[in-house]
């Protein structure tokens, strides 16, 4: 267990302002995003600055542009000079981001939401389901690489054993053009 310090605000203002530079630098998204504030609400915070490690505690939402991501527990690791991982827990943990412009937004809830800011994935785990533009993936484990969109469902964590479940996956019809405009 980390000693967690105990929150001053002149250290907590500090490490949130370098966190939230890392966070602008590595996230994938629109490029507006990343020049919006971070903001981050919650019941309560701990903070171990020496292992570069934040939890925040209590109905926990955090936005920064078209990023929002909610959840009963938010903990975000800091490396070097940014931002490594944030790991949102909840009933479900809910992530919604525009990766792209003229692009809606993108959807995911999962009992546990892990997203890796320096390889630009987001796995999902336990009661996953991903949403893009109407078209849903549902599993046990979503793994999203947004950089080269690429989407992987599990029925389970590795994918070896065989389990009752099943992925589902409901695939939107391509809209058509209107032949026949209206007059």
């Amino acid at each position: 267990m980390f000693p967690f310090l105990a929150l001053n605000r002149n250290h907590l203002r500090g490490f949130i302002i370098s966190l939230g530079l890392s966070v602008s630098v590595t996230a994938t998204a629109l490029p507006s995003d990343i020049h919006e504030e971070i903001h981050i609400s919650a019941d309560r915070a701990e903070m171990d600055r020496r292992q570069g490690v934040v939890t925040y505690i209590g109905d926990v939402v955090l936005t920064q542009g078209t990023l929002k991501i909610e959840a009963d527990r938010i903990t975000l690791h800091r490396g070097e000079e940014q931002l490594d991982r944030a790991i949102a827990i909840g009933q479900p943990a809910r992530y919604q981001q525009q990766i792209a412009e003229n692009e809606p937004l993108t959807f995911a809830e999962a009992l546990r939401i892990d997203y890796l800011a320096a390889e630009n994935n987001i796995h999902l785990r336990g009661q996953a389901q991903l949403e893009q533009e109407g078209n849903l993936i549902r599993g046990e484990h979503i793994h999203y690489n947004m950089l080269d969109d690429i989407i992987k469902a599990l029925n389970n964590d590795t994918d070896t054993e065989p389990t009752n479940q099943r992925i589902q996956v409901i695939i939107q019809p391509q809209q058509v053009p209107n032949e026949n405009p209206q007059r």
